[in-house]
């Protein structure tokens, strides 16, 4: 599965193996009412059948409060392309929605005022989880009883209720990017 974005929508693909990988598009998301130069978005996939999707128009990028929770959601069947709109917005971040084949769920994030909102759904799209944790949590992953995720230099788990709890920590960045004086780039451990 993969996206393509154009004036038309957010363009989900897909390549089957009995189909020698020739690409299809599944489906086309847009929301008729927006114009748009273009449509951008993410998406991952739940399992073999069901992707996540966060997407909208380009221009949201230009806002905070858009790219931070303002794009719109939906769980897409990758077999007819049946789309699932979800009744809540998140981040158009490079790591929003996450997924976890394991779980077939997907977690959105959506951030603001000091906290993120936390919204882990099904295949079906129902919600199984809706939290909100204090601060900015990124990258977060659903897992069976919550989220893994992100928040400054640590790994938290966040509960269902939305409880933080650290799992790790570094003293500082996971990666210190260096440049030297002629221009070459390290990458060392933090």
């Amino acid at each position: 599965m993969t996206s393509a974005a154009d004036s038309d929508g957010l363009h989900l693909l897909v390549a089957d193996s009995k189909n020698a990988y020739a690409w299809k598009t599944v489906t086309v998301l847009t929301e008729p009412q927006l114009p748009a130069d273009t449509w951008i978005g993410n998406s991952c996939v739940m399992d073999d059948h069901h992707a996540a999707v966060v997407y909208a128009p380009r221009t949201f990028t230009n806002k905070p409060d858009l790219m931070m929770g303002g794009a719109f959601t939906a769980i897409v069947n990758l077999d007819d392309g049946t789309v699932t709109k979800l009744p809540f917005t998140a981040s158009l971040a490079y790591f929003d929605p996450t997924c976890n084949p394991a779980t077939h769920t997907a977690a959105f994030t959506a951030l603001h005022d000091a906290q993120t909102r936390l919204v882990t759904v099904d295949t079906k799209g129902a919600t199984i989880a809706d939290t909100t944790a204090k601060g900015e949590i990124t990258s977060a992953v659903p897992t069976g009883d919550g989220v893994i995720a992100a928040a400054g230099n640590r790994l938290v788990h966040v509960d269902r209720k939305g409880k933080t709890a650290k799992l790790a920590a570094t003293q500082h960045a996971p990666y210190d990017i260096h440049v030297t004086s002629d221009g070459a780039v390290s990458l060392d451990r933090g």
